[in-house]
């Protein structure tokens, strides 16, 4: 910060008219540089006050920033876990699928029920295993909740 000039009063002073307007002159001078250097220290007090808001607000930013790709990334990780989860889960009953005599996979069916289910399912609890094929020949319909048909290709 620039130092204000002090304005010394017994310089101006002078018995002579020639020293007199020169006393003036130099007061007027003086006065215009002191007024300066007070304008430019107003000035540079505000620029830091600014700096410091702008800062302030700067970080602001920067955790408003954070938190939102902290969020995005959470949707999207969640997202792919339960995808991958359910793509897994779902090959894994595939992969793992008995198979009757006449090569289609095995379906369970209730005493009670008119649809074929996958072994995975509650509805199957008490099932009688047969095949796919024999299930749609003794018209049995694929169960909505465990889905057979998507998953036994």
């Amino acid at each position: 910060m620039d130092k204000i000039p002090k304005i010394d009063i017994d310089a101006y002073f002078f018995a002579d008219d020639e020293t007199v307007e020169h006393a003036q002159q130099k007061y007027a001078e003086d006065m215009k540089e002191y007024c300066m250097a007070q304008i430019k220290s107003e000035q540079i007090q505000k620029e830091k006050k600014l700096n410091i808001r702008h800062s302030e607000e700067k970080a602001q930013l920067k955790k408003d920033i954070y938190k939102k790709c902290i969020i995005i990334a959470s949707i999207v990780l969640i997202g792919v876990t339960l995808i991958t989860g359910f793509t897994c889960y779902n090959k894994g009953y595939k992969d793992n699928q008995s198979y009757a005599k006449d090569g289609s996979p095995i379906v369970y069916v209730t005493k009670s029920g008119s649809k074929y289910h996958l072994k995975r399912c509650k509805y199957a609890s008490n099932g009688i295993e047969i095949s796919q094929t024999q299930a749609t020949d003794r018209h049995y319909l694929p169960c909505s909740k465990c889905k057979p048909n998507k998953y036994l290709k």
